[in-house]
């Protein structure tokens, strides 16, 4: 059998191996398609991988997964990075001229988490951008919308002014009398999320740290097409060498992800010194960065894992509470934390719950502080509203601490947000199983405790539910009064008293004058003469 016999067959049993890693692929197990997929040598067969990938993604939308794998073999092979990266964006732009919806669509969804994951740079979208504009019609500045969307906080956060300078662009076309319906819907959704500082979007998939190989890649959006011969066979002039470059980036991958390392020290340290010296040392970064952009980026620079960055959630919110005002510094740290990866949501998540169960050790003024910081991470969705299912308003589950802390946090959710806002975010059908206890509507006393706790703090438009449900209850009540009136009637009317005197008896006595003994005239009779 030739080398190019074997190379062929090589190549067919790879494909098997790396479709079926793909298409099984799911957030949960990355790292299992990753020890399967270096048994085939992915130096060689890098463009049917990358063919795999866009093809998968071009059916289904898997692209927090599939960004996810890439990102951790671009930091062993960066033309895969490279590459997947250019085909996205070629697939993108040509799915438009096809008019593909479905394509189109989904490479957004996987350019935006590449770009998330840090496997290519932010300047390829700015120019995808501008080409879509200068081509303007109805789809494309849909898509345009679309794309600002999905990562325009990211394109924000990169270069504001090129933002600001898009945003000014499709304000001109929304301010258009002439503007399509579903265009100006479009845009009118993209105002919408700019307004809230795009908050919503959403998140990369938490894996192990692998060293970042960011790509600048350059597209001529107008010649330039996606390669169609990737998944066809090739035959490598220089097999030998491959695989000897690949046993060794093979070998890498093994030691970072699947060795298991001994621990080499038995010593438990009991005194909490390591947690003690982690402690000193975010507060010092803290009290050390000018501004919550910088202490965030030195923090996510640590890269710290699950347990270590709720411990540094905690720490923001107790240096929050300690001191003299609030500081916005520290919603700016968290809301940038929290954008970076959904762990971090996570760990300020526990953290709140940790933080209202023990709100009655705090100072007044420390819960005035974790109130407004905990509503500034609600309304930038820093934290999910489903941790208000740890509230409950009514007398038996609440102390004062927990009711002033909710005040300043409400109150914080009105200034950022809007009461109108609020109204709804609290309306949507996806939150009722988590506001059962925050807005009862069960028992009759717990419904009058939490409409007068949230009349009283100056929210009541968002007891109108409650009041609607607790008209019900006084409607059933005064129907049960009413019923039970009428039924004692009945009974009265059944039980007659019979009188005890005789009814002639009773006829005598109407008989006689109304002028008692007592009060007759007592003058004597005449005397006769």
């Amino acid at each position: 059998m030739s080398s190019q016999e074997e190379q062929l067959e090589e190549w067919h049993a790879s494909k098997d191996v790396i479709e079926y890693a793909i298409k099984s692929l799911d957030s949960k197990n990355i790292l299992q398609s990753v020890e399967a997929l270096i048994d085939v040598n992915l130096l060689r067969h890098q463009r049917l991988l990358v063919a795999t990938v866009l093809g998968v993604q071009c059916e289904t939308d898997k692209a927090a997964a599939l960004a996810a794998l890439v990102k951790i073999l671009n930091g062993f092979i960066p033309s895969i990075g490279y590459m997947t990266g250019r085909e996205c964006v070629l697939r993108l732009v040509d799915g438009i001229f096809r008019k593909d919806s479905t394509v189109y669509y989904n490479m957004i969804e996987l350019l935006s988490f590449l770009i998330r994951d840090e496997v290519m740079s932010e300047g390829v979208a700015f120019a995808l951008i501008y080409f879509l504009l200068g081509e303007a019609n109805d789809e494309s500045i849909s898509i345009v919308c679309y794309i600002m969307c999905s990562f325009g906080k990211l394109l924000q956060e990169f270069d504001k002014e090129s933002e600001a300078d898009i945003a000014e662009k499709l304000r001109v076309i929304y301010e258009n009398p002439h503007t399509n319906k579903e265009t100006y819907s479009a845009l009118s959704k993209f105002f919408d999320k700019r307004r809230l500082m795009y908050n919503g979007q959403q998140w990369n998939i938490d894996f192990p740290f692998v060293e970042s190989n960011v790509h600048n890649i350059v597209v001529d959006f107008s010649t330039q097409t996606p390669c169609i011969d990737l998944d066809t066979f090739k035959v490598d002039e220089d097999p030998e060498q491959t695989n000897v470059k690949y046993s060794g980036i093979r070998a890498e991958i093994i030691e970072a992800f699947f060795e298991k390392k001994e621990n080499k020290s038995s010593i438990n340290d009991m005194t909490d010194a390591d947690k003690t010296a982690f402690k000193k040392k975010i507060y010092l970064i803290l009290k050390g960065s000018l501004s919550g952009d910088e202490a965030a980026h030195k923090i996510l620079k640590l890269k710290l894992k699950a347990p270590e960055k709720t411990l540094v959630a905690d720490i923001v919110a107790r240096a929050c509470s300690q001191e003299a005002t609030y500081s916005k510094f520290y919603g700016i740290l968290t809301e940038r934390l929290c954008s970076f990866h959904d762990s971090w949501r996570n760990s300020f998540a526990n953290t709140f719950y940790n933080d209202y169960e023990c709100m009655s050790d705090n100072d007044p003024s420390n819960i005035r502080n974790l109130g407004k910081f905990w509503g500034h991470a609600l309304a930038t969705d820093c934290i999910p509203f489903e941790v208000f299912k740890a509230v409950h308003m009514n007398e038996r589950d609440s102390n004062a601490a927990n009711r002033v802390f909710l005040k300043f946090l409400f109150h914080e959710l009105v200034l950022d947000m809007g009461i109108d806002k609020l109204k709804s975010k609290f309306d949507e059908p996806d939150l009722q199983d988590h506001l059962v206890n925050l807005f009862p509507n069960k028992e009759y006393d717990d419904i009058m405790f939490s409409i007068n706790y949230f009349t009283a703090i100056g929210l009541g438009p968002l007891t109108d539910r409650m009041r609607s449900t607790l008209q019900k209850f006084e409607e059933e009540r005064r129907e049960r009064y009413s019923n039970a009136i009428r039924n004692s009637e009945l009974e009265d009317k059944e039980n007659v008293r019979t009188p005890r005197m005789h009814p002639d008896r009773l006829r005598r006595n109407r008989s006689r004058s109304p002028i008692g003994r007592r009060n007759r005239s007592r003058t004597p009779p005449r005397r006769r003469r």
